[in-house]
């Protein structure tokens, strides 16, 4: 039904071989779908991390921008200069 393109069924996706598709704010996953030449799809996710939330520092994901950019990040506040 696609020739030469690959087909992603979970999205009802046609992706033309040697291209990424990175879809934006799909169900809280961050992901890239790569169409291999031979018609294998890669699919690319965020690395897994072992990151705790602290007082001090939180783990932000922001899904409205495209994979890598929506992967997991370790934000902290930085800390005020006490000087006088």
């Amino acid at each position: 039904d696609y020739p030469g393109q690959c087909y992603y069924e979970d999205l009802q996706q046609p992706i033309p071989v040697s291209q990424s598709f990175k879809p934006i704010n799909r169900d809280g996953r961050c992901e890239s779908i790569y169409c291999r030449n031979d018609f294998v799809l890669e699919i690319g996710i965020c690395p897994r991390h072992n990151m705790q939330e602290t007082d001090e520092c939180s783990i932000v994901s922001d899904l409205t921008k495209a994979y890598p950019d929506c992967c997991p990040k370790y934000v902290c506040k930085k800390a005020e200069d006490n000087f006088i």
